[in-house]
């Protein structure tokens, strides 16, 4: 187990989180933690536990209060079971207040970034030939710290971000402000492309004048809203650039068969990138060829609940699917990219005349509806946890993931209801690895498939190859196993059928 966290605090009320990093759990883990410091400089106010299975991470969050302006240092001892065995790890983490005005008189530079990367994963190496020439990774970095007033991260995780994706020797386009680009020594990779974006190009962009009318106070409270784009004009400029961003980089692309990912430069799923070679098969397997890779979650529907409404909270709900386009990662070939940059554009400039300031993700949504057959859309929260799991495209980039397979029943078939135990294995697999299994029904004599999928039933976990669950004759069931932690994206499924009752008697 590693162990590493956020070494700052934003604002006096700090959200504080530590971080575990797992390789593969061999069973379930338990944690207690406690964090210590002075209690003149500290108050805990509440601590919470979030076993949040997003890749290997797993979070611990604690609300604290810090009560002068200076640098704190808080120590956090974990203690956890592993195997039916007690360990214990210490971590001391400096915290310091980013806001340099209202009686919190230190800078944000009263961080350094050694304070920051002490006690993060080692720098990881990559095989030779780690990356395919046919991949071009596309990411933007800028530091706008200032224009919180309680920043999200300090600039250096972009940083450390971005430099831990260079590190996978792929062919890059980085667009980067002046300051991370010294801060990286981004000159020492030949195959990065450098674009310098600074504050002043985002405040030149065509969209800006209009974005700026239309964030007023009543926009800035809309449910959908998260606060970090309401509260900075240059973060939801910044965002909003993405499309345009990766047809830049495929205007600059060496060759036009090329793979392009955006990939945002934060680093909490780019430790699976690392651990093998890269491969764009799995997002040609998915029938990617000649259209857009994007990933969406179960955003729009839960925002959109009138039926028929033309817009509601905001959103302009008839334009927008069921779903939200996530836009931390998505793939196409060049041809691909400029041919979003203009559909993009489109509805961009149709919604900020009908009065519609929404973030990329809204709009790449709105681009997806109009253009079904020009994307691959992998649904990252259809699984037997309903979680948002959003390291699923980043992992399956890795050649060397374990990947679970069904052996039985084979999907499609029908079978017997005394010969129906669920059996699974996992290639490249670890021994003992954890998976999770669902069950659900997705037709039987009272409901067809018309309807959909229903909730899933079952969840279970394990570390064992097989599994039988209670079944109905004459029901269409789908079953899923996922291979736990960090490898979450490998998932295999299968859909059989039991027999009717009469076939048994």
């Amino acid at each position: 187990l590693k162990l590493y966290q956020e070494n700052v605090a934003s604002e006096a009320h700090r959200t504080h989180f530590l971080e575990i990093v797992c390789i593969a759990l061999p069973g379930p883990l338990s944690v207690s933690w406690r964090a210590e410091a002075s209690s003149q400089a500290i108050s805990p106010i509440e601590s919470e536990l979030m076993m949040l299975p997003r890749c290997s991470r797993f979070y611990l969050k604690q609300y604290l209060w810090l009560k002068n302006p200076g640098r704190v240092d808080l120590v956090s001892d974990v203690e956890y079971t592993l195997g039916g065995r007690a360990h214990q790890i210490k971590v001391t983490s400096p915290m310091v207040p980013l806001r340099p005005d209202g009686g919190w008189g230190s800078s944000p530079e009263t961080l350094r970034p050694s304070d920051y990367f002490d006690g993060n994963p080692a720098t990881p190496k990559v095989a030779q030939d780690h990356c395919p020439e046919e991949i071009t990774l596309v990411t933007a970095a800028m530091d706008l710290m200032d224009e919180w007033e309680a920043p999200q991260r300090h600039w250096t995780v972009y940083a450390d971000g971005l430099r831990r994706l260079l590190l996978l020797d792929c062919a890059a386009v980085v667009f980067v402000d002046s300051k991370i680009k010294d801060y990286i020594s981004l000159d020492v990779k030949s195959k990065v492309q450098v674009e310098v974006l600074d504050r002043e190009h985002l405040e030149d962009l065509s969209f800006f004048p209009r974005m700026q009318a239309l964030r007023n106070s009543s926009w800035k409270g809309f449910q959908w809203n998260w606060g970090k784009v309401s509260e900075s004009a240059l973060y939801l400029s910044l965002v909003l650039l993405k499309p345009y961003l990766i047809a830049r980089a495929a205007r600059m692309a060496k060759s036009r068969s090329t793979t392009l990912l955006w990939i945002d430069s934060v680093p909490s799923c780019l430790h699976c990138m690392e651990d093998s070679a890269l491969s764009t098969s799995w997002l040609h397997s998915l029938g990617m060829d000649g259209r857009i890779f994007a990933t969406i979650y179960r955003g729009t529907s839960t925002l959109c609940r009138r039926k028929n409404a033309d817009a509601e909270g905001g959103l302009p709900c008839k334009d927008l699917p069921a779903y939200t386009v996530k836009g931390s990662f998505f793939a196409m070939r060049a041809e691909q990219a400029l041919w979003l940059e203009r559909e993009y554009d489109n509805v961009m400039d149709e919604m900020l005349l009908r009065g519609f300031l929404l973030t990329e993700e809204y709009y790449l949504s709105a681009v997806t509806k109009r253009f079904p057959d020009k994307f691959v859309l992998y649904d990252r929260s259809n699984n037997p946890l309903e979680d948002d799991l959003e390291c699923i495209p980043h992992c399956m980039l890795a050649t060397k993931n374990p990947k679970p397979f069904f052996t039985f029943p084979p999907s499609g078939s029908q079978v017997h209801l005394d010969n129906c135990t669920l059996q699974w294995d996992v290639e490249n697999k670890e021994d003992d690895i954890l998976v999770f299994v669902g069950l659900r029904v997705l037709e039987d004599s009272l409901h067809d498939a018309d309807h959909g999928a229903r909730e899933w039933i079952e969840v279970r976990y394990t570390s064992a190859r097989h599994m039988n669950f209670q079944l109905n004759p004459n029901t269409l069931y789908e079953a899923q196993v996922s291979v736990y932690p960090p490898y979450f994206a490998s998932t295999a499924t299968t859909k059989f059928r039991t027999l009717p009752r009469e076939e048994y008697e």
